[in-house]
This record gives structure tokens, C-alpha cells and sequence, in this order.
């Protein structure tokens, strides 16, 4: 069997257009968890080691907290309230204090505060939608496990801001390194909690990223798991400086991602196969249509149901079917 065979079906499992959200992450609202105010290294130190993350959402104020901040205004002769739009949970966010970017801060010098020291990850929600969020994200990630056995839930630490040409405002978001990751949840006061749990699986990088970028004559750098990951994310800048508008965003999302196919286009790569090269294996000569001999590949004969003798095999059917299914069903 020809080598371009095999590649020609390995190429057809990479998705390189940007309904790929590996290429074109869109932060949908209700499906993903974005965390502010987190350090990318003293994340991955939690999850690498197998430890589990608790969300965070932003304290809902109190009335007093909002006559304080003038979102309550208090007639001073009837002592009528008139109530001002409620903030939300980003303006709320602020007036506490949180770094409420999306783009987490950068570690300066070797002391760590801490508030980054902890298994809390601070996100930029009230707790109902936060856990309205969580709630779906639980139940869509174990339904992928259940039905196919792939986990496609990962926490992704960092971003690449980049652009299809450069005459386009439109930017695209690609994930830079994800972390394998799965959520349990448990009772607490008539509510769920939810945690994020790391499997100790090191840092990936995107390998349809690297694909991607390779078209456009850039040489994303490899991430060496030894390194921080803000030294990383620098290298990947560096790398990028000839592209106008592009840029690394250092962004912490726990979101859902199909790697399977990426993974499975990996190990079909022809040098993971010095000792049994993958066009030599009988098997796989089989699928192309050609035995381990160089002779075609064995199918079964299909049945002339029309012959007399074979109508009796047939049992009564209640949809149409074509010949090869008929004589599946007699084979059978």
C-alpha cells in the first residue's frame, strides 16, 4: 500500500479552518469558566500534582454595601429608596478590589501573594450563574465520557490573538497549552460545589496550532514542561513579532476542546513507526483494500436476491434495502 494512501485519510482527520475552536475559541458565555486574577504557574503546580481547584464567585452585595457604594440613594426628608440599576458581577468585581481582566497577571519577582497561594480559583460570576455554568459544563463533559470515553474537558492557559489576513478587525483565539482536567461536584448547604480536578497530566501543547501556524511560515516554539510557563508564553511572542496585531493573551479558561482527533492524526505519523511501518501492517492493507499478499481484499459475495433459492432466506423486512444490506442480513 502507498504511503499517500494512509496520509491522505490522516490529513482528512486535521480541521484547520476555523470552525476548529483549537484554531477559534469563542469563550461561548454558558459553556466555558474564565478565571481573573490567577497565576498560570501556581495553577498548573495545583492541578500537575493531582490537587482539585474550588470556583469562586463574586460576593453578591448586600443592601448595606450598596447604600455605601450609591446604588441605593436614600431620600433624606421621606427616607424613600430609589434603587439604582444592580451592578453586575464585573463592575461588582471591581469595587472589591479583584484584577477583573482577563489577562492574568504576570508574576513580578520571586515572592508570590497570598491570595495565589490558595485552591481557589476567582472567576467573574455570581454564584447562580456560576453555577448554572458549571452545572452544564459537569453534565456535557461526563455525558462525553460516558458515550465515547474521551474526556474533552481541559483548562487552557494561555491564548494566541491572531488574524486570518491582515485587512481583517476580526480576531481568532487559540489556545496555547492545555491542561487535561475534570469537574466533580459535591452537596454543601442544599447547593452543589464544584471542583476542578487536575488527572497529573502535564501540559499540552496545540498541535493543530503548530499546524496551522507552520502555513503561515512560523515556527511555533515547544514548551518544555520544566519551564515557566510565562517564559513560554514570551518565546511564543518572539516568535509572532513579524505579524501585526498578534499577539499572546494570558488568558485561564476551563472549557471543552476535541483533541481526539488531533491526538489519533499524531500517531499516525509515519516516523512513530520505525520497526512496523503503519503501510506495511497487514491490517492496515486490509482497510485499503489490498491483503497482507499484494492481492485484493476479501469481501463477501453479495446474494442475487432475486434467485428463487434465496428469496426464502429473507426475512420480512419493513424498510427498503438495497442488495449488499440484504445479503448482510442473510449472512447473518
Amino acid at each position: 500500500m502507498e504511503n499517500k494512501s494512509l496520509e491522505s485519510v490522516r490529513n482528512k482527520l486535521l480541521d484547520l479552518s476555523k470552525r476548529n475552536s483549537l484554531l477559534n475559541y469563542r469563550h461561548p458565555r454558558v459553556g466555558c469558566i474564565r478565571v481573573i486574577d490567577e497565576l498560570p504557574d501556581q495553577i498548573y503546580e495545583v492541578l500537575i500534582n493531582k490537587k482539585s481547584f474550588s470556583f469562586i464567585p463574586v460576593p453578591e452585595p448586600t443592601e448595606e454595601e450598596l447604600l455605601e457604594h450609591g446604588f441605593i440613594k436614600v431620600d433624606p426628608d421621606t427616607g424613600e429608596k430609589t434603587y439604582e440599576e444592580e451592578p453586575s458581577a464585573e463592575k461588582w468585581a471591581k469595587q472589591l478590589g479583584l484584577e477583573t481582566s482577563y489577562d492574568l497577571p504576570v508574576q513580578t519577582g520571586k515572592e508570590v501573594e497570598e491570595k495565589h497561594k490558595d485552591t481557589y480559583l476567582q472567576t467573574l460570576s455570581y454564584a447562580p450563574d456560576l453555577e448554572a455554568r458549571l452545572r452544564r459544563i459537569y453534565r456535557k463533559s461526563e455525558t462525553a465520557i460516558q458515550e465515547s470515553g474521551t474526556n474533552i474537558l481541559y483548562l487552557s492557559l494561555g491564548f494566541l490573538e491572531w488574524y486570518e489576513s491582515d485587512h481583517t478587525d476580526r480576531p481568532n483565539f487559540a489556545p496555547l497549552l492545555v491542561i487535561p482536567a475534570t469537574i466533580a461536584r459535591q452537596t454543601s448547604e442544599n447547593r452543589w460545589r464544584y471542583f476542578l480536578n487536575g488527572e497529573g497530566e502535564p501540559l499540552q501543547e496545540n498541535i493543530a496550532l503548530r499546524i496551522r501556524l507552520a502555513d503561515e511560515g512560523i515556527d511555533l516554539p515547544h514548551f518544555d514542561p520544566s519551564d515557566d510557563i510565562e517564559d513560554y508564553f514570551f518565546e511564543v511572542e518572539s516568535a509572532i513579532n513579524q505579524k501585526d496585531k498578534w499577539r499572546v493573551r494570558n488568558y485561564g479558561t476551563v472549557g471543552m476542546f476535541a483533541f481526539s482527533n488531533i491526538e489519533l492524526w499524531d500517531d499516525l505519523k509515519q516516523s512513530n513507526w520505525p520497526d512496523n511501518p503503519l503501510n506495511e501492517n497487514n491490517n492496515v492493507q486490509k482497510l485499503f483494500g489490498s491483503g497482507g499478499d499484494g492481492s485484493a481484499a476479501m469481501y463477501a459475495e453479495e446474494h442475487n436476491v432475486d434467485d428463487p433459492a434465496v428469496t426464502p432466506l429473507l426475512p420480512p423486512l419493513v424498510l427498503d434495502s438495497d442488495s449488499s444490506q440484504l445479503s448482510a442480513i442473510i449472512d447473518a
